[in-house]
């Protein structure tokens, strides 16, 4: 009778223990094992936050809070953790750490742990930076509840703000607990932009909070609310991960724009846990053609930053490599603080960086990137498949030593009945001189800071790209209108006042932008200077009789009884060295001060 009860003893113990799967986890709202993309702010002594609302916490009521990992922007001295349900209020648990490196760092509370409730909290930390830099570490994944900081003038939310929209802080609560929820979180779902009748892919992405790995992923979605599809993903993500997900779609027959709607059902056969975080949208534009695409990329910038010079060299490179496909312009801040005179652009002062050098693609709050090449590039790969229904040009015309009439023409490739576009105009000024650029990019690599890397703490420059002026921060009223037909151009013409600041016109640009009005996003741009026009305009509008005569002799372009520079593109954009050209299609532009002229020619 012993043995019996000793054995029913032991098996009733294996039971409670198999039924307790004690686990610790990393909640956030980014990639734990990810280190942050950057650093958010400008401010040396920095606190940051996430915040998770109570109809979370319910699902970890009883789970602690031991300690808290922080992904640092660079390295930082009297780092202190804390937990709190009121930013404002004493925190409930806190703990110092005397100095981390730059990256991710785990500190453990020391007095204790912090046993979630039914309410919400927050977690973060404070920090000084051992450099000129912020130590608040950001990613680039979003959620509203993700980026609280206290730059020096109280907590704010800076996700929720429409004028930042900021990424996730690299910020995670370290939680255990018994038998913690298998919860995904579907993320966002990837706009597209296809062809009719062809195949495309529904992606997004999916981040794990659980202890456990996922590995069968169900998922439905609908265009344009009709019947849901359900599709199985197989696909390993391990706890505190983010990876994306695929399925294929046979195509659409119906052009214009689709609404896509998905919902993460259940994952290895068991309903997900929490579904507010489970559906995500997007568009799918269906089109004729593909718009030609140009980037927009507004840089942060300023000849007293030491390490500005990483954005003169990847500008540089940009415009070496995408001549006609890269819209750089380097907005100058707080150049005036610093006694320097000539450069700010005041009517660029909505928009905010965070931090110098730093770049915001395509008006995209969540593409802050640093301005090098390497990063530039890996953007435009990036965007360059993104859904974008409208293609845009300018010309201009000077008017006067103060005054330009600048035409935006732009063309969608389906038609729209409630199209909500409209165009900017920015004005930029290059062989800017008579300025000094501080310079602290000495031994970098040549690959990031080019000639900066040998060059001394001050270097002598002419500037580039500098924004002169900005027509319509958000867009123009009535620019674009509500009803378009595919591939009918549509017109915008306005008077732009050239600013007291500009040395020379004749080194002015006039850059249009076609701005998405639901998203606020830069949907596509043009550049052209001066009395010129970009490209594809010139090509429509250009009188053949005028042109010069245009041909290849010895695998170069040459054009008889023309006396200025000749340059040579492929259709894509890329310039090209005008020797030992191969057979295809390229287009010519040749200008000589007083007029330009830009033809196609097959070899």
């Amino acid at each position: 009778m012993k043995k019996r009860h000793l054995l029913l003893s032991a098996l009733l113990c294996a039971a409670l223990t198999t039924t307790a799967q004690t686990a610790t986890i990393s909640w956030g709202y980014c990639n734990q094992n990810a280190n942050p993309e950057n650093s958010f702010g400008n401010a040396t002594t920095a606190k940051g936050a996430i915040y998770i609302p109570a109809e979370i916490a319910k699902m970890y009521q009883g789970a602690t809070v031991s300690g808290v990992r922080i992904g640092l922007g660079c390295g930082s001295t009297n780092v202190k953790i804390f937990v709190t349900e009121d930013l404002n209020g004493a925190p409930i648990l806190e703990e110092t750490k005397a100095e981390c490196l730059k990256g991710l760092t785990s500190i453990s509370f020391t007095q204790g742990t912090y046993t979630i409730t039914d309410k919400g909290f927050y977690i973060g930390y404070s920090a000084t930076s051992k450099t000129d830099e912020s130590p608040i570490g950001i990613s680039n994944l979003y959620d509203e509840n993700a980026c609280w900081a206290d730059l020096g003038d109280g907590w704010k939310n800076y996700a929720a703000d429409p004028d930042y929209k900021s990424s996730a802080l690299s910020i995670f609560a370290r939680i255990k607990g018994d038998n913690l929820p298998k919860d995904f979180a579907l993320l966002d779902v990837n706009d597209v932009t296809q062809k009719k009748d062809t195949p495309f892919t529904i992606s997004g992405t999916l981040m794990s909070r659980s202890p456990k790995m996922g590995r069968v992923f169900r998922i439905a979605y609908s265009i344009d609310g009709g019947e849901e599809t359900i599709a199985e993903v197989n696909k390993k993500i391990g706890p505190g991960i983010s990876s994306y997900f695929e399925i294929e779609h046979p195509g659409l027959s119906e052009g214009g724009m689709h609404a896509l709607n998905c919902r993460l059902l259940s994952i290895d056969g068991a309903d997900d846990p929490y579904e507010p975080n489970n559906t995500a949208s997007g568009n799918i534009g269906i089109v004729g053609r593909f718009p030609k695409y140009r980037m927009v990329v507004e840089e942060g910038t300023g000849t007293w930053c030491q390490y500005c010079p990483q954005g003169i060299w990847g500008f540089e490179k940009m415009n070496e490599k995408y001549p006609d496909n890269f819209v750089g312009i380097a907005v100058h801040k707080q150049e005036s603080y610093y006694g320097i005179s000539g450069l700010d652009c005041p009517s660029y002062n909505s928009l905010t960086f965070s931090g110098y050098p730093m770049a915001i693609v395509n008006r995209n709050s969540k593409m802050n990137v640093t301005p090098i090449p390497s990063v530039l590039e890996s953007a435009y790969q990036a965007t360059s498949e993104a859904l974008r229904l409208g293609e845009v040009n300018v010309k201009s015309e000077l008017v006067n030593g103060n005054t330009i009439n600048a035409t935006a023409t732009t063309t969608f490739v389906t038609d729209l009945n409630d199209a909500d576009y409209s165009i900017s105009f920015v004005l930029t000024e290059d062989n800017v001189s008579g300025y000094y650029q501080s310079n602290g990019c000495k031994g970098m690599p040549y690959e990031n800071v080019g000639p900066f890397s040998t060059e001394g703490r001050t270097v002598v420059i002419d500037m580039q790209h500098v924004a002169r002026e900005i027509f319509g921060f958000r867009g123009l009223e009535n620019s674009v209108p509500t009803t378009v037909k595919a591939e009918e151009p549509v017109t915008f013409t306005k008077t732009l006042t050239v600013p007291s600041s500009v040395r020379d016109v004749k080194n002015l640009n006039v850059i249009a932008m076609l701005f998405n009005n639901r998203t606020g996003l830069i949907e596509n741009a043009a550049q052209a200077r001066v009395g010129e026009a970009s490209v594809e305009t010139a090509i429509a509008d250009i009188d053949d009789s005028l042109v010069p005569e245009i041909g290849v002799t010895g695998g170069k372009v040459v054009c008889t009884g023309f006396d200025g520079d000749i340059r040579v593109y492929t259709v894509d954009g890329k310039q090209v060295a005008n020797q030992n050209l191969g057979r295809g299609i390229y287009i010519v532009k040749a200008s000589n001060g007083k007029q330009t002229f830009v033809k196609r020619i097959a070899l």
